[in-house]
């Protein structure tokens, strides 16, 4: 959790929100970070919030990236932004909230990196990054670079080497606390799991005999409360992989038409309950792919024109509460694609510029977030505990929903004020064991829709007795009386 290490109780925490001063809005136009292979600079493109862009180099220094990560690794609540590189050092370059970075060289051990991932990945509150390396000269570990708060980095192998790690994402797929990653791996190698334990060491073991993946997304695929993984192969089906939460996955096609694959992002595209996945293509058009909500996926031609795309980032970039698609190209010029909610796009170059982009992420690096939501779940002598994180910039409504044997309870709905400084605070919860419990929070605007959002889960002790669950309106209303007491304490 970051923020403040003393917590408040809920009640405390409202009544301190109730005195927040006066709004302070902050830009919702979304901007791009392209990294750029082969002696090209990474750029970046700021949007104008209609879905076009600005763009310029991102520094002077000329790189050969193969990924790209925001998010602010100094608490200056700009975004910053990490570059892994397949030659010399991976870089960071820290954002003064302006559009301006300042980029250095970090760790010498960092050669052949293709991609990086963000995170808490030990027990500080400080944003740490995950790389997946290897091929085409080392079998190599992946490398775990923990952050010191300031921009700097400690880094040191993880977990174990193989042929080579194409793509890594970040997320929770044990019952535990602590950041997993999951990794793309290619060249006939399984793709593989690797389990944290909070202090940025890994065990990593094969996910299953599927193989030649270029890039991997986490989501909630289907309709459990465990995290599923989405592979972009490129030379085959792309494949879905669903969680069982214990760090396993029952694997399958996502769909029987195999592409040429290389990147993947998830996401509510149309307007549908589950995540839709858009894949890019590096021998065809791009594909957008419609979730059934039990693992498989329906999929058709995002454009008519097929582009040498290398990866895929997803984002709201012109403000209609639509998830839209942006590409980045290799020797072609980088894509937009608006989407129209219903699954359909209307795409069009970013700008003339064919650099070979090779990596691209969605951050809005000209002002800071507008808010930020954490969340902490544990369960410790029968009581289930929930630790709260919040910070916003305009007026929201928090919204607070718990899963208790697979059905989802709306428990708490609250308007907030202006957060700022951030507020962290607690809320003790008694319950009974009643297995894996799962909770969700948003904070959300009514012409925006959901700013902020986490969901996470724990695991309660064992039902006692004869094992008979207990009555589900009973838990909710108990929950829900128990939240509304301490918030008028």
């Amino acid at each position: 959790m970051t923020g403040p290490t003393g917590r408040l109780r809920l009640g405390e925490a409202l009544a301190a929100l109730a005195l927040g001063t006066a709004p302070v809005v902050a830009s919702s136009d979304v901007d791009v970070i392209f990294g750029a292979g082969f002696g090209s600079r990474d750029r970046i493109c700021f949007g104008t919030g209609s879905g076009s862009f600005s763009c310029d180099d991102l520094e002077a220094v000329v790189e050969d990236s193969s990924g790209v990560a925001a998010g602010d690794l100094n608490g200056d609540s700009n975004q910053d932004v990490v570059v892994a590189t397949t030659s010399g050092q991976n870089r960071v370059c820290l954002g003064d909230g302006k559009g301006t970075f300042d980029c250095t060289g970090f760790d010498e051990g960092s050669d052949l990196s293709w991609d990086v991932a963000l995170g808490f990945i030990d027990g500080d509150p400080f944003l740490d990054a995950f790389f997946a390396r290897g091929f085409p000269i080392d079998f190599d570990p992946p490398r775990v670079c923990l952050g010191d708060g300031a921009g700097g980095f400690a880094c040191r192998d993880t977990g174990q080497a193989s042929a080579g790690s194409f793509g890594v994402a970040l997320g929770y797929v044990d019952a535990d606390p602590h950041l997993d990653a999951v990794l793309a791996e290619g060249f006939g190698t399984p793709n593989r799991v690797c389990l944290g334990d909070g202090t940025g060491e890994f065990t990593c073991t094969d996910l299953d005999d599927s193989t030649g993946a270029d890039d991997v997304a986490l989501g909630y695929v289907n309709a459990d409360p465990f995290l599923d993984a989405v592979f972009a192969v490129p030379f085959g089906p792309n494949r879905v992989c669903l969680g069982d939460g214990t760090g396993g996955f029952a694997c399958g096609d996502a769909s029987a038409d195999a592409n040429d694959s290389t990147g993947v992002a998830l996401g509510r595209i149309d307007a549908g309950p589950v995540l839709d996945a858009v894949f890019a293509n590096g021998g065809g058009a791009d594909r957008v792919c419609i979730g059934n909500g039990v693992g498989g996926f329906t999929c058709s031609d995002i454009d008519a024109q097929p582009t040498p795309a290398e990866d895929v980032a997803m984002a709201d970039v012109n403000g209609d509460l639509r998830l839209d698609a942006v590409f980045a190209n290799d020797t072609w010029p980088d894509r937009v694609c608006l989407g129209d909610g219903a699954g359909g796009f209307s795409c069009s170059d970013i700008d003339a510029d064919p650099r070979p982009s090779t990596s691209v992420a969605a951050a809005d690096v000209g002002a800071p977030p507008p808010c930020v939501v954490e969340l902490g779940l544990d369960y410790v002598g029968g009581e289930l505990v929930l630790d709260f994180f919040l910070r916003t910039r305009e007026p929201t409504t928090w919204n607070l929903w718990l899963t208790l044997l697979d059905t989802t309870f709306p428990i708490l709905q609250a308007p907030l004020p202006v957060v700022e400084p951030p507020l962290a605070f607690s809320a003790a919860i008694p319950l009974p064991g009643v297995g894996r419990v799962g909770a969700l929070t948003t904070l959300t605007n009514p012409t925006r829709g959901i700013l902020c959002d986490v969901r996470t889960t724990a695991q309660t002790r064992p039902l006692e007795g004869s094992g008979v669950a207990p009555d589900v309106a009973e838990l909710r209303r108990r929950i829900a009386t128990e939240i509304r007491r301490l918030a008028d304490q």
